[in-house]
């Protein structure tokens, strides 16, 4: 129902600039949650995007995030290019500024904005930001 919310805002109400995201789990407690849904959307005058993800394990604290058997299926539009995602990872894991993903992308665009530059062809790319510099196959990420 999060979801049909945040598409009506995205799609129906268009405004010079919105913003949604909602997240639901079956479990959720102490950091540990079962069966994470999350979807995202965002629509301004220049730029609309969005996203849906599923974890089926997560682990999130002080120390960082793990996510186990998950999915990501993305996309945005906007004045510097248009980008497509999407990836089925069996762990992605973010620590002290250090992310490292295994499992399959497929994400091909080019991303220049605020400080990201990004260009992946079926999962295969770099990425260079103010803080990291991250290089990507079909199978596994580190940034």
């Amino acid at each position: 129902m999060d979801l049909v919310k945040i598409l009506f805002v995205v799609v129906v109400v268009p405004q010079k600039h919105v913003c949604g995201s909602s997240e639901v789990s079956i479990y959720n407690k102490g950091g540990f949650s079962v069966e994470n849904y999350s979807a995202s959307g965002k629509l301004s005058s220049d730029k609309l995007s969005g996203q849906y993800s599923h974890s089926t394990f997560r682990v999130n604290d002080w120390s960082g995030d793990a996510k186990f058997l998950s999915g990501t299926v993305g996309g945005k539009i906007d004045t510097e290019g248009i980008g497509v995602k999407a990836s089925v990872d069996l762990a992605n894991v973010k620590s002290d500024g250090v992310q490292v993903r295994t499992g399959v992308s497929v994400d091909t665009g080019i991303t220049l904005e605020e400080g990201v530059k990004e260009v992946k062809i079926l999962g295969t790319g770099v990425s260079v930001d103010e803080n990291q510099i991250g290089f990507s196959t079909p199978f596994f990420e580190i940034k």
